[in-house]
């Protein structure tokens, strides 16, 4: 049993749920020190919690770079949504609920931010904000099914298909979004593809 040294620190079931996702890899790689692994999410939901930026992380977790780097490369390879899916089902199986929801919840949210290189700012008439906007899709829980970052001068209305159609590949049983009037829009009767309405 490892003590936790924060609140956010991964406890043995979490550990030991979340080890699962590396057994293929141990396959391939060789087995990697289990400690150093559980060392990195602890770092990573740390950062989550506490919403310091990667260069202040504690000394005593591995160097930011390196989790950083184990981070991206788990989102790039798709490994992280897998995770999320499958975190996803056990909160909603615990709850006795179906593990895929039927019903999603679309909405979005403009922050004032600096310019990046990947995202470039936008305006959002509607908020008076001049930032980059936030789409996300939940389920009636709360739990995240999608997201996606854009500039704050996309239109809502525009971002439901993409996010459904991502959402789609791991909640293939939704039937029906909810969304607000800034979502309506004639190209959005295309969701009925998806098995959608709104």
């Amino acid at each position: 049993m490892q003590e936790k040294r924060y609140p956010s620190d991964l406890t043995d079931s979490q550990w030991e749920r979340l080890h699962y996702f590396y057994k293929d890899q141990y396959n391939k790689q060789g087995r990697p020190p289990s400690a150093r692994l559980r060392e990195h999410w602890n770092a990573i939901l740390y950062m989550t919690r506490s919403g310091c930026s990667w260069r202040m992380s504690p000394k005593e977790f591995p160097h930011w770079k390196t989790v950083y780097g184990h981070l991206r490369k788990l989102r790039n390879s798709g490994a992280l949504e897998e995770m999320m899916s499958a975190f996803r089902q056990d909160v909603r199986t615990n709850i006795r609920k179906t593990s895929s929801p039927s019903v999603a919840i679309i909405d979005s949210q403009s922050v004032k931010s600096r310019s990046g290189k990947k995202i470039s700012k936008g305006f959002d008439g509607y908020k008076c904000i001049n930032g980059r906007k936030r789409h996300i899709m939940v389920d009636t829980l709360g739990l995240i099914l999608a997201t996606k970052v854009t500039s704050a001068g996309i239109q809502d209305r525009d971002m439901v298909i993409p996010l459904g159609e991502k959402m789609k590949k791991w909640c293939p049983r939704v039937e029906t979004i909810l969304a607000d009037s800034a979502y309506d829009g004639r190209q959005n009767q295309a969701t009925l593809q998806l098995g959608c309405l709104i």
